[in-house]
């Protein structure tokens, strides 16, 4: 009697054993399903943000008149827009007229402050001035008071300037300007390729 009861408990002892190895496996099993699949969703998050970063560099921000726009090295703002027939230089003697019959001038009102450590570069291809995707047109230098020439704006110093643009008339009115910032303004390596336009209404 003794031996046949030694013998049950000993069947007893291997199915808790059966079944304490089954619970063991299933407890590893959902863990390895709950950090298994936590380690790919993580990957996938890095992978995404990596191509993120990669468009970014190519994108394009647009802009309206009047914001400020912040960009590595300048805050710019286009302040505003204006077209006339002919300008006058300050002394009121000497007339600027454009170069062709039946073309305006598009004056830009803008307002620069140089971010950087080194002074800053205002040139004509700081401001190109887009009529569509084929059209766009560089500012003409003309001598006249705060006119954008090449200037060179000190550390921390804000300017305002007037770039002036020599274009047909269908372009000084059309609806559908854009400037876009040249990338002496717009990033500290030309290699920046994110493309700052602003909106002229």
């Amino acid at each position: 009697n003794m031996a046949e009861n030694t013998n049950i408990t000993e069947k007893k002892d291997y199915k808790k054993w059966g079944t304490g190895i089954l619970i063991v496996v299933v407890i590893l099993g959902v863990l390895w399903s709950i950090f298994g699949g936590r380690k790919t969703t993580v990957q996938k998050v890095a992978t995404s943000n990596v191509s993120n970063s990669e468009t970014k560099k190519s994108a394009s921000k647009t802009f309206k008149t009047g914001e400020k726009i912040t960009t590595e090295v300048a805050e710019v703002i286009i302040e505003g827009k204006q077209v006339k027939d002919k300008l006058m230089d300050e002394t009121g003697y000497f007339e600027n007229k454009p170069s062709a019959e039946g073309n305006k001038f598009l004056i830009l009102y803008v307002n620069v402050k140089n971010l950087t450590q080194e002074p800053l570069n205002l040139n004509s291809s700081s401001f190109i001035l887009n009529a569509s995707n084929t059209q766009s047109f560089s500012p003409v230098t003309l001598l006249i008071k705060n006119s954008l020439f090449i200037d060179a704006i000190n550390p921390g110093q804000q300017v305002k300037k007037l770039v002036f643009f020599d274009v047909p008339t269908a372009v000084a009115n059309s609806k559908n300007l854009k400037i876009t910032l040249g990338t002496n303004i717009s990033s500290k390596t030309s290699e920046n390729k994110e493309i700052i336009s602003v909106n002229l209404q």
